[in-house]
């Protein structure tokens, strides 16, 4: 190996474990342990309304040009309680209890993203 290489070597393992480091202290990029979970309600693309999880439950009547669907927002999660769509996939869908979690009604266009921090749970599993 030559010099060039270790130095090359040395700078990217510095890199590495600077944002590492960086990462950790600022607790990455869902914010601070203390911001509440959010569900993000677009519709045809636009963002339509933000919903904060808290400790009770809450019913969201979401009424688009397309047709009408109500929303169950949990403390812990989110999910689809009815739909006026013919499919129904969105209502079938399961529980969303991860940041990142989605949730689509492609008939009326409608989008439920699910973000922040939960405490607990099993986010993966290998074996």
């Amino acid at each position: 190996m030559k010099r060039m290489d270790a130095i090359i070597i040395a700078a990217l393992l510095f890199l590495s474990l600077a944002a590492f480091a960086g990462i950790q202290i600022l607790g990455g990029a869902g914010g601070g342990k203390d911001e509440p979970a959010r569900v993000f309600v677009y519709v045809d693309g636009e963002l339509r309304e933000t919903v904060v999880l808290n400790s009770q439950v809450q019913e969201i009547e979401i009424r688009t040009p397309y047709g009408v669907n109500t929303l169950i927002a949990y403390p812990d999660g989110v999910k689809m309680k009815s739909a006026d769509c013919a499919s129904q996939t969105c209502v079938h869908t399961p529980k969303r209890i991860y940041s990142g979690g989605v949730i689509a009604c492609l008939p009326h266009k409608l989008l439920i993203r699910l973000e922040g921090r939960f405490d607990g749970g099993v986010d993966a599993i290998a074996s």
